[in-house]
């Protein structure tokens, strides 16, 4: 493990992208129709009671709703049609329809689904009082948006409208003008004598969270179905029942009814024969329904995707940059998950953007790379654990693998220590069952600057890991965010050519990478990359001894053409001549030692830095060409001079 703390400085955006298909939490998919109002709310207390009108009559089935923490719910009706004021602090006048107990939150700005099979019917132009709360023992927040006007139109479509409620706590809803945060799922009220349509597959429960893949190779497959036809399907009726697992062979049962199912009512039925989930990942499930007398196949058929684990990481280097979220929010990229069990409340998540960080605890105003998203804990929250997991990896295919990113960990006040917010990671060894807790870290203060830091996963080599990253936030005061960029998982590739010399010779140019996507500040090998667009900027950095000539050259890329001790090696030019000993095919660009013209800008300053763009001109894409830095030293190095890194720049 190693810490490398550096100045802030923009950085180029890594060449590699990794698409992952994220499985739908296996818990319960619906046929049914929804609507959402948002999950943007930013206060709560326990409750939501409000009014839902159907336009073309409806039969509610289940509610996803906003909370975080763990709580169990109920959801009421009013007992009457209408308004549900002046019924706000009391049950007399409420029918429970369902209990969904111990709930635990997906996280904030995240839909948590219920899992209930109701059967609320709302004939069409008639509006039914709802109230979604948590059970008196309390628990969870409920979030839902503030500041609005009771009564007011909150969310439609074309068959339901919701309308702006009340909040507080168990039957006590008197704050008024808050907006239900959450998605009503219903079907149409029937529209025809004999309909039975597949209204939920609700087992086996799938889980994308933890790696472990924790289904077998014989699970139960469950599916409810519903009488949505207006006749009643009499007791000794036969429905035949089906389900087909990634495209396999269909396995289809006879199911006897013992009791008639009237309108709105579910059959819950488990298939007897068992199928096999034990591969880890998505697996997609098709179930269907079969009835002699059903006038609408509409509704007969469901697909859901089942995941046991989420998908896991095998080709390499795996990068993930978090720019190709298109909004600020909790909901993780594709792969990555929040963990509902570390913490709840406000701030109880990590949170990702690409705008200043939401305290004055000194957060990055932008993500490692310049203008992209980036992932942050506020330390607002304060939280023992704010838990991001990473998706699974697979490091077989590594032969030494490592773990590298940014970290941004300001304390806006360092001292006392104590105040400090704490980074750490740790490994979890799928294969063994093994975690190691703070295998990296804890991190505390490092300053105002996105520092480059990487772990040998070396003691994991062959095995299957997830990656936690920690932040206990619960430090008694809100100024120390925590941030992380540009996380990436390789096998280090050799580099021979000549590496950064720290003191005497450093050159950067658009913060370049070598193979291991180092930067020119982190003690590595050559040769680096680097790119620069038509239009935009190239910026040359150089490093050294205060007030030190520079001579810039350029030739073609070659690494270890020549190697000269104490100065180092060129890693450009053509073939060495014999007589010089010294590679062809090299051109000087600039001679710091010559004080006329643009010469005169390559000379180190008394900080022993120099600083030194360029616009591009419309050039031709493509490689523009390759970079070494040969700069004047005191002698202290036993040579005149030392040779810096070389840099390949193309143009894209």
């Amino acid at each position: 493990m190693a810490l490398s703390p550096t100045p802030a400085r923009s950085r180029a955006a890594l060449a590699f992208a990794v698409v992952l298909s994220l499985a739908a939490l296996g818990s319960e998919l619906r046929a049914q129709t929804s609507l959402t109002t948002n999950y943007t709310g930013n206060t709560g207390s326990s409750c939501n009671m409000f009014e839902i009108k159907s336009l073309t009559g409806s039969l509610l089935t289940g509610f996803d709703i906003h909370f975080t923490g763990t709580a169990t719910f109920e959801v009421w009706t009013l007992n009457t049609t209408g308004t549900y004021l002046g019924n706000e602090s009391s049950n007399a006048n409420w029918t429970l329809q369902g209990t969904a107990p111990n709930l635990v939150s997906l996280g904030m700005n995240t839909p948590t689904p219920m899992g209930l099979n109701l059967n609320i019917p709302i004939p069409a132009g008639v509006t039914q009082s709802v109230y979604i709360t948590v059970t008196a023992a309390g628990g969870g927040t409920v979030w839902y948006n503030a500041g609005l006007t009771q009564g007011t139109l909150h969310a439609s479509n074309s068959d339901l409208e919701v309308y702006v409620g009340n909040a507080g706590s168990y039957f006590n809803a008197t704050i008024v003008g808050r907006g239900w945060n959450g998605t009503v799922y219903y079907s149409p009220l029937a529209t025809v004598n004999d309909d039975m349509s597949l209204d939920a597959i609700t087992a086996p429960t799938g889980q994308d969270l933890n790696c472990s893949a924790t289904l077998t190779a014989a699970e139960t497959v469950s599916v409810s179905v519903r009488n949505t036809g207006i006749n009643t399907v009499a007791a000794g009726s036969t429905l035949l029942l089906s389900y087909q697992i990634d495209g396999g062979p269909v396995i289809t049962e006879a199911a006897l009814l013992a009791t008639s199912l009237s309108t709105g009512q579910t059959l819950a039925y488990s298939f007897a024969t068992t199928a096999d989930f034990s591969v880890p990942g998505p697996h997609t499930v098709t179930a269907a329904v079969s009835y002699a007398l059903d006038l609408d196949p509409a509704n007969d058929a469901l697909t859901a995707v089942i995941a046991n684990g989420p998908p896991e990481v095998t080709t390499y280097p795996f990068v993930a940059t978090f720019d190709g979220l298109t909004a600020p929010g909790d909901l993780p990229p594709a792969g990555w998950a929040q963990d509902p069990a570390d913490a709840s409340g406000n701030f109880a998540d990590w949170s990702f953007t690409n705008t200043v960080s939401a305290t004055t605890a000194g957060g990055p105003t932008t993500d490692a790379s310049g203008g992209g998203y980036f992932a942050y804990v506020d330390d607002a929250g304060e939280h023992a654990a704010v838990i991001l997991r990473s998706p699974c990896l697979d490091l077989g295919a590594l032969v030494s693998p490592r773990l590298s990113f940014y970290l941004w960990s300001n304390n806006a006040n360092p001292s006392p220590t104590s105040a400090q917010a704490m980074f750490s990671i740790d490994v979890i060894s799928l294969t063994t069952g093994m975690v190691t807790t703070d295998a990296f870290g804890p991190v505390g203060h490092l300053g105002a600057a996105w520092n480059y830091q990487f772990l040998d996963l070396l003691p994991w080599f062959s095995e299957r890991i997830q990656l936690v990253f920690r932040v206990n936030s619960a430090n008694g005061s809100s100024l120390h965010d925590i941030a992380l960029d540009e996380i990436a998982v390789y096998d280090p590739l050799p580099t021979p050519g000549q590496g950064p010399q720290p003191g005497l010779a450093v050159m950067d140019i658009n913060d370049a990478r070598n193979g291991n996507l180092e930067p020119t500040f982190v003690p590595g090998n050559g040769p680096y990359y680097a790119s620069a667009q038509v239009g935009g900027l190239i910026a040359f950095e150089f490093e050294g001894e205060p007030n030190r000539p520079i001579v810039l050259l350029s030739g073609p890329l070659n690494p270890v053409a020549a190697t000269f001790p104490n100065v180092g090696q060129f890693d450009i030019g053509g073939p060495i001549d014999p007589l010089t000993g010294i590679p062809t095919a090299l051109i000087v660009l600039a001679d710091g030692g010559n004080a006329q013209g643009l010469n005169a800008f390559f000379v180190l300053s008394a900080a022993g830095r120099s600083d030194i763009g360029f616009g591009v001109p419309n050039l031709p894409l493509g490689l523009l060409g390759s970079f070494q830095a040969a700069i004047f030293t005191s002698g202290a190095n036993g040579a005149p001079v030392a040779l810096s890194n070389a840099i390949q720049l193309t143009l894209n």
